[in-house]
């Protein structure tokens, strides 16, 4: 934790204040599934000066956008990784194997990942990838 907290930058205060008073984030806020912590962070990362990431898995929130601020969100897809994108590219680096134990422990937290890692938590590599591809949307 101690090195995540080190390495994981945090969001300038002044950042925070600046987006909670524009009017895309008022906008934002009115909207159903945007809730104002999502709305804070999309309104940072679209106008951060350095190269950001912003992760989700948070389907709502992306519908949301979809429906309302369509531009908005075209400006956000690049840098904007799902919960499952997260999952998928560390399961391609490192396999599905090294990481299955601290996936199971995570399962119920979210039931995609549950579903994903089939009721016993023994899912093929196939089967966990095929899965979160569809939790994906894709």
């Amino acid at each position: 934790m101690a090195k995540m907290a080190r390495d994981v930058p945090i969001v300038p205060e002044q950042w925070v204040a600046a987006a909670a008073t524009s009017e895309l984030f008022n906008a934002m806020i009115g909207t159903d599934d945007i809730d104002q912590g999502e709305a804070q962070l999309a309104v940072i990362a679209m106008h951060a000066e350095y190269e950001s990431r912003l992760i989700s898995g948070e389907k709502r929130f992306l519908a949301a956008m979809a429906k309302a601020f369509l531009e908005e969100l075209k400006r956000l897809r690049p840098i904007f990784l799902t919960f499952e994108q997260c999952l998928l590219a560390v399961c391609e680096l490192r396999g599905l194997e090294a990481i299955r134990e601290r996936l199971i422990a995570a399962a119920g937290c979210d039931g995609g990942l549950k579903l994903s890692l089939g009721t016993d938590g023994q899912a093929t590599r196939k089967v966990f990838v095929e899965a979160m591809i569809s939790f994906d949307g894709g």
